[in-house]
This record gives C-alpha cells, sequence and structure tokens, in this order.
C-alpha cells in the first residue's frame, strides 16, 4: 500500500539520464504510464564529462541514473529508482 502523498501534485520529479532506452528507460515508462508529471532532464557526453564528479553531481557512486524529488532528495542507480517511481 502506497502514501496517498507520495505522489502528490504538488511534488516535482527529475530524472537526469542520457538520451538512450537503457537503464532509465523503465523509470520513464513508469512515470508516463502512470501519468506523473516529470522532468527528463537528457545530458550528452559533453554534459556528463562536466557534472561527473563535479559538485553538481549529487551521487557518491558516480554513475547516471538519478532522480531528484522536489529540487531535493536525490535518488541513485536504475533499479532502485524504478522501484520508488513505480510504487
Amino acid at each position: 500500500q502506497t502514501s496517498s502523498t507520495c505522489w502528490s501534485t504538488s511534488m516535482s520529479y527529475e530524472l537526469t539520464y542520457f538520451a538512450l532506452p537503457a537503464l532509465a528507460e523503465s523509470s520513464r515508462l513508469a512515470f508516463t504510464l502512470g501519468g506523473i508529471a516529470f522532468k527528463d532532464n537528457v545530458v550528452d557526453g559533453e554534459a556528463w564529462g562536466k557534472l561527473k564528479g563535479g559538485p553538481e553531481h549529487p551521487l557518491t557512486s558516480g554513475g547516471l541514473p538519478w532522480l531528484c524529488v522536489d529540487g531535493g532528495k536525490k535518488y541513485g542507480q536504475s533499479a532502485a529508482v524504478a522501484r520508488y517511481v513505480g510504487k
């Protein structure tokens, strides 16, 4: 059972990944099929080079994808992000 406040319309979601149907695709599909608005932040190789290892990169894992919720809390690892979105 999920909390009714988990997917509040006032919450914002930003998914960051490459323009590939790969690790983040299940999360993109879950957002779309669930009718949940999200920003699909697509990065290219040049942008990734600037983000990787820099202070803007929110995760210690150093990889993509990542999900930012309400401009604050950040989640990484594709399977974890897909589970979060799927709930």
